[in-house]
């Protein structure tokens, strides 16, 4: 079972960006940053570990006092989903390189207690990537936590059958420490760009025509991609989410885990980033008929509405 994700992985425009910002290529361009950067000061704090070092620093610093004071006793964040959250704001910080002055001088309580102390997944990835210190017995955990994981594989090389299941259990053992060139994540990735598609079509309910979307990562059967999702990635947010809309989540799933992975210069992957580069939305975009999307961002709806127009626009050259 992979491990369930924030809300952040489940929406486009955080997944896109912090795929983006995971290929090297493209992990220092300027406009991405500030799209970064501007995420962080609305309240995403955790999404600076993604940022360059300078940029993580910058965009937390004037958020200090507002994450100490969100802090609870137990030194962790927020009630629901606590350890993990709290797990990636603090990955954040030590990627701003804050992370001892914010210690000594912002924490309220102990921030490390609760990663010290706990003998599951999190409390190991915790001292692993955070606090850098290994307990006693660290080393028998994590062969059994991968283990675990590596049970749950499937013949074939993925997790669920499911290219967002199989993206994020490929990051969960990342973090755990696996390598990348290693048989479990290997498998993992070659099953992942065996799913890339050149062309993937869709249809809107009672819709005479049909639009496509290119370069994408997505099993044959979109739907049975979506089904697989809610099975290996049980979140209450799924089911409301875009993720069905266009084939873009789970895309930038497997994007950021293969960038991570160091196959960011496969042919497949260069191809799917241009294309998520070319939808990113412009300010002559935009219509009132998808939320709160603004120029720069991602969202599904209003990608799908981008590409909608250009299908439309081909078909009326096509008449005579």
């Amino acid at each position: 079972m992979a491990k369930k994700p924030g809300a952040c992985d489940l929406r486009c425009n955080e997944a896109v960006l912090s795929a983006f910002l995971s290929n090297p290529a493209y992990s220092l361009d300027a406009a991405l940053v500030a799209t970064g950067r501007r995420m962080v000061k609305s309240g995403n704090w955790a999404f600076a570990r993604y940022l360059p070092p300078d940029a993580a620093r910058d965009s937390l610093e004037g958020e200090l006092p507002l994450i100490a004071r969100k802090q609870q006793t137990t030194g962790l964040w927020f009630r629901k989903n606590a350890p993990i959250l709290s797990y990636l704001i603090l990955l954040a910080i030590k990627r701003a390189g804050l992370l001892d002055e914010v210690r000594a001088k912002w924490f309220r309580h102990d921030a490390f207690a609760w990663f010290e102390k706990d003998d599951g997944e999190l409390g190991y990835i915790g001292r692993r990537n955070v606090i850098g210190t290994a307990r006693p017995g660290d080393d028998g955990l994590q062969r059994r936590f991968v283990a675990a994981v590596a049970a749950l594989q499937q013949e074939d090389g993925s997790w669920g059958a499911a290219v967002s299941a199989t993206a994020l259990t490929m990051e969960r053992l990342l973090d755990l420490g696996c390598s990348p060139q290693g048989a479990i994540v290997g498998d993992g990735a070659a099953w992942l760009l065996a799913q890339y598609r050149d062309e993937v079509g869709f249809r809107r309910p009672k819709a005479s025509w049909s639009i496509s979307m290119g370069h994408v990562f997505t099993t044959e059967d979109h739907g049975k991609e979506f089904l697989g999702a809610q099975k290996a990635l049980p979140h209450t947010k799924l089911a409301f989410s875009c993720f069905g809309c266009l084939p873009m989540t789970q895309t930038a799933l497997a994007l950021r885990v293969l960038s991570r992975s160091g196959y960011h210069g496969d042919e497949r992957v260069v191809k799917s980033f241009a294309c998520l580069a070319r939808l990113q939305i412009k300010p002559e975009d935009i219509r009132g008929l998808a939320g709160n999307a603004s120029p720069g961002d991602w969202c599904a709806h209003k990608c799908r509405f981008k590409l909608e127009d250009e299908a439309q626009d081909e078909r009326r050259k096509r008449k005579p």
